[in-house]
């Protein structure tokens, strides 16, 4: 019932859009594209928005089979999604941004990872049994609201609030059930004395934080085991039992809070033929995992700091534009656990006693993309050809430790992809059609062992299943290939409305060993409208 409501309601809001549909835009991409300000989170720059208004309305729905899926996927799912945005100038002095969407996945045959996104978090948490895999859905609500105030000729204020929730549960015991919160705040100014140069600074302010439980409904006398994974699948077992550890069962919520506090430098310049923008970011991270108060455990607690640059190079003729884009991103993150005793005075509640912390994860990422895009001929809705290429990075390397037994693990994976379209124009109908190829590969070291004492006691557990899959799903070479088809259908020189489908397919080059298969298809099929 919530997920046909919430689908009547964004469809609603698509077809008044469409509806309704006034203002100057034609290639809502393209535009985003060519303004480099609008691709900064410093709102202030949104005030150099020079057109009425610019919006989009798109829904889709996708279909995925096959078993070259990471180890928090599924090999058969789908998945539908309704999203608007825009850009409005209002006065002379103010202009908006805004986002809405809503997406729902449906997924089969998955386990593994509890929680959402278990890359994002210090300390993860699995299930043992590969076997107790089932149905899992997801629901996404995502709401952007923007708006830059030009205080004078050369001086913008500027403020951004983005806020996302989601809904995760598991269909199959253990059934987990998740809540994801994450609301990110930006507060900036930009400095902008002519058309050649501007300059801004931003803070930045992030918090999430996702609760979940576990319940069972099935054969309540049969144990389940949850691990507490450190890092690099170094774990410690759990029996999945009441609230008496890190995996709570059917007796309250479990909390991983997240907080980022940051600012940002914004530079652009340059000439109506040559731009460019750069921007750079540092972000502190505090978090822990466990329900703070006297009576309730704080399980770890962790840190870290994220440097990071974005920056373009924007080339316009009279027959076109290139556009070159460079963003890095360097993160370190550390996690201690808390060791700590519980009493239960008579009469009286429990009282946590924390004696002291060890740290059981340092983790460094470094993610790098490059990314080109052209675009030729003579711009309607879209540019008679659309094409460009791009290259990605990402490196993971950590440690962790459950002491005196520590894993070094790393991680490396790569990318490359380049694509053309095509587009035809014919009156009032545009056709596009497009091809896509891609290549992914990568390597590291699975897995280090060792001990910084001897000692008697059995080494933790390693979910090597998990741990094997997940590896050469990462580092496998895979080749994709995609084409697309679009139609769009003009109603005069500032509406338009569209129909697509595109179909990717994914072959790894070799034998799996241990993944279920070594393909994937990816079918989508979109509408939408600009206008």
């Amino acid at each position: 019932m919530r997920l046909g409501i919430h689908t009547l309601m964004m469809s609603a809001v698509l077809c008044a859009a469409c509806l309704t549909a006034r203002g100057q835009a034609r290639d809502y991409d393209y535009i985003k594209e060519t303004n480099l300000w609008l691709g900064s989170r410093n709102a202030a720059g949104i005030g150099t928005f020079d057109m009425q208004r610019i919006a989009v309305a798109r829904a889709y729905a996708v279909k995925e089979n096959g078993g070259l899926v990471g180890i928090e996927g599924s090999d058969d799912s789908i998945k539908g999604a309704l999203e608007t945005e825009s850009y409005n100038r209002i006065s002379d002095r103010m202009s908006f941004y805004g986002l809405l969407s809503y997406d729902y996945f449906y997924g089969k045959n998955m386990g593994g990872p509890i929680l959402l996104d278990p890359s994002y978090n210090p300390v993860s948490f699995i299930e043992a049994d590969e076997t107790t895999t089932g149905p899992k859905s997801r629901e996404y609500y995502k709401l952007i609201g923007a708006a830059s105030y030009k205080l004078s000729d050369k001086w913008y204020l500027g403020g951004r609030v983005d806020y996302e929730t989601a809904l995760s549960a598991k269909r199959k015991d253990p059934r987990f059930r998740s809540i994801w919160m994450d609301l990110n705040l930006d507060a900036g100014v930009m400095f902008r004395p002519s058309e050649h140069f501007s300059a801004g600074i931003s803070l930045i302010y992030r918090r999430s934080l996702e609760k979940f439980d576990g319940t069972l409904f099935g054969d309540l006398a049969k144990d389940y085991i949850s691990l507490v994974d450190y890092g690099g699948f170094l774990c410690k077992k759990e029996l999945f039992s009441g609230d008496n550890g890190y995996v709570p069962q059917g007796s309250g919520t479990r909390n991983m809070f997240n907080a980022f506090y940051g600012c940002a430098i914004e530079l652009e310049g340059g000439s109506e033929r040559i731009r460019t923008f750069h921007e750079l970011y540092w972000k502190h991270r505090d978090g822990y995992y466990g329900n703070k108060g006297t009576s309730h455990i704080v399980y770890s607690e962790h840190g870290g700091d994220v440097f990071g640059y974005s920056g373009s190079l924007l080339l316009k003729g009279g027959n076109g534009s290139d556009k070159l884009s460079l963003t890095a991103e360097l993160s370190r993150t550390a996690n201690s656990e808390n060791v700590f005793r519980t009493t239960t005075p008579p009469g009286q509640q429990t009282v946590i006693e924390y004696l002291s912390s060890k740290e059981v994860l340092d983790r460094q990422d470094l993610g790098i993309a490059l990314d080109w895009q052209g675009r030729r001929g003579p711009e309607t809705f879209c540019h008679r050809w659309h094409y460009g290429a791009s290259l990605t990075g990402d490196l993971r390397k950590q440690t962790a430790t459950i002491y005196p037994f520590y894993r070094n693990s790393s991680i490396w994976t790569s990318e490359a992809a380049a694509f053309a379209t095509r587009n035809i124009s014919r009156g009032k109908n545009i056709f596009s059609a497009g091809l896509r190829v891609e290549g992914a590969f990568g390597g590291g070291t699975p897995k280090e062992d060792g001990a910084h004492a001897s000692t008697s006691s059995d080494a933790p557990y390693s979910a090597d299943g998990y741990l094997l899959r997940d590896f050469e799903f990462k580092s496998a070479l895979v080749i994709r290939t995609g084409a697309s088809f679009r139609y769009t259908r003009t109603f005069n020189d500032r509406t338009a409305a569209y129909v697509e489908l595109s179909d990717k397919y994914a072959r790894m080059t070799g034998s799996p060993e241990y993944l279920g298969g070594k393909d994937r298809n990816t079918l989508i099929l979109s509408v939408g409208c600009t206008f």
